[in-house]
């Protein structure tokens, strides 16, 4: 018959060793509850209420370090590094993110800082102050740093922008060609610029009626009372009987004529005017009536001309009579006959 049960009072004490069970054949079913204690466990080290039993089987005092590498980590390596909890019971050493930030413009919600902003203040110095620039005073002023204003009776000849140095007596003409629009120039001169005077140096005759010119016999006049063949200006110029202008402006022209005849009544009459070609243009005339013989006689006519080319202004007397008569026009070195030419003003 086999055996079946071997209760406790019947094995030795002793008799059971662990060569005598196979491997694995006790588990927790065939072990009591609270069997093995700390006393039955084979560690190394001294078993307290501060240990714990760590897995090389053996009794481990409680750390009591609350920081550094005590604490029981991975990655613990380097410095500069925070402890992790990594959520499954356990921490690590980690390196902290890069914290730099990079915002652009219009990043922020309020009081955006732009690049502008930033090449605004790079522009300003180091310990720049808000200053307040101060009034102008002296030959320019200001107020409230406002518009700059010259003041009264400081511009003088020194202050000028003018393209040639001052002589005294001269004024300032405007010449917008030249530095600052101004040069001092000399005035003109006052008064009468230009006076002549020609008249008829021999007896000059006209026969027959009609116009003719009176085309010779001319010279200044050098008699008696006379300005003694000057003149004032450049002067006038006579070719044949016409003359012309030295220069442009308004000429007074004056003709004085002395007539006689010694035999018949007569009439007469002389005329001065522009010359175009050979056309004779009037602009004054004069006229006689002399009726009995023996007679002298004189008239005179005047006209201001406004001589714009003196190539093209010059002018010459002509002389007509009413009958094929002869008749003479009174020549001496004086101003029996002659013109007076007197420029008044320029054009």
């Amino acid at each position: 018959m086999a055996l079946t049960q071997i209760d406790t009072g019947g094995i030795k004490d002793d008799a059971v060793t662990d060569a005598k069970l196979p491997a694995n054949s006790v588990g927790n079913s065939e072990m009591k509850d609270d069997a093995v204690g700390v006393a039955e466990l084979s560690a190394t080290g001294t078993a307290s209420s501060s240990s714990f039993l760590r897995g090389d089987n053996s009794w481990q005092a409680i750390s009591t370090t609350t920081e550094g590498t005590a604490v029981l980590s991975t990655g613990e390596t380097g410095t500069a590094k925070f402890l992790r909890v990594d959520g499954d019971d356990s921490s690590s050493w980690q390196v902290p993110p890069d914290t730099t930030y990079s915002v652009g413009d219009g990043g922020l919600t309020q009081n955006n800082f732009t690049n502008t902003l930033k090449t605004k203040l790079d522009g300003i110095a180091t310990s720049a102050n808000n200053y307040t620039h101060p009034n102008h005073t002296g030959e320019v002023t200001s107020t409230a740093d406002g518009a700059q204003v010259i003041a009264s009776n400081v511009v003088d000849e020194d202050n000028l922008k003018v393209s040639n140095s001052p002589t005294n007596g001269y004024f300032l003409s405007a010449q917008s060609g030249n530095t600052g629009g101004l040069t001092w120039a000399a005035a003109a001169a006052g008064g009468i610029t230009e006076a002549d005077q020609w008249c008829m140096n021999a007896d000059w005759t006209k026969s027959g009626s009609g116009w003719t010119d009176v085309d010779s016999n001319w010279s200044r006049p050098t008699g008696t009372g006379t300005a003694n063949g000057t003149n004032l200006g450049t002067g006038m110029t006579e070719s044949s009987g016409v003359f012309t202008f030295p220069s442009t402006g308004f000429w007074l022209v004056r003709l004085h004529a002395t007539g006689y005849n010694s035999s018949d009544t007569q009439y007469w009459q002389i005329s001065i005017g522009t010359v175009g070609g050979t056309y004779h243009s009037e602009a004054t005339t004069s006229i006689a009536d002399q009726g009995s013989s023996d007679w002298f006689e004189s008239q005179s006519t005047e006209a201001i001309f406004d001589v714009t080319d003196v190539t093209s202004n010059d002018f010459k007397i002509k002389f007509r009579m009413y009958s094929n008569t002869s008749m003479n026009l009174d020549g001496a070195d004086q101003m029996r006959t002659g013109f007076t030419f007197i420029k008044l003003a320029d054009t």
